[in-house]
């Protein structure tokens, strides 16, 4: 294993570390859908931006299976944490300071990925991601919001989803 995807794997523990600890506000369904939500939607977004319009990759151009972290930890667990303390019912000056938060934390990472040879632009920048990242949170928030709205109207719904967690 070299030493940065090494970088990647400490970073996903950190993250499953945080994941298991972590009081959960969210519930298991609420947790079980966004998880797959955010991994179906980075990857199809990866797939799209990197491979299609040539903007960046990790590690090395092109999609390998050791990119597959990315789209099954590192952001699935990274929008759990953002999702499970979202301010809900707070004011929504508290609401848009979570999603600055958020995004300059992930900008953060992303800086330290490019740093360190992880993340590489090609037709990307760094403002493309500041600009994209808070469009990205609000995604995450609504949908989570359509969830929440469709497990409590039909109750067969939460059943299914309910038997497939356990």
């Amino acid at each position: 294993m070299d030493k940065l995807f090494g970088l990647v794997v400490v970073n996903a523990i950190v993250f499953l570390s945080i994941f298991f600890m972590c009081k959960k506000r969210l519930s298991k369904n609420e947790i079980y859908i966004t998880v797959l939500f955010s991994a179906f939607l980075s990857l199809i977004l990866d797939i799209i931006m990197g491979l299609f319009f040539d903007t960046f990759f990790y590690f090395t151009k092109g999609l390998e299976p050791k990119d597959l972290i990315f789209h099954i930890l590192i952001y699935p667990l990274t929008n759990f944490l953002f999702l499970n303390y979202f301010p809900f019912g707070k004011s929504k000056i508290k609401k848009i300071f979570h999603i600055f938060l958020w995004t300059i934390l992930s900008l953060g990472i992303e800086y330290i990925y490019i740093k360190t040879g992880i993340f590489v632009y090609q037709n990307w920048t760094f403002i493309l991601s500041a600009i994209c990242y808070p469009i990205l949170f609000v995604i995450l928030y609504l949908h989570l919001l359509w969830i929440r709205n469709y497990l409590q109207k039909n109750w067969l719904a939460k059943l299914v989803f309910f038997s497939i967690i356990f």
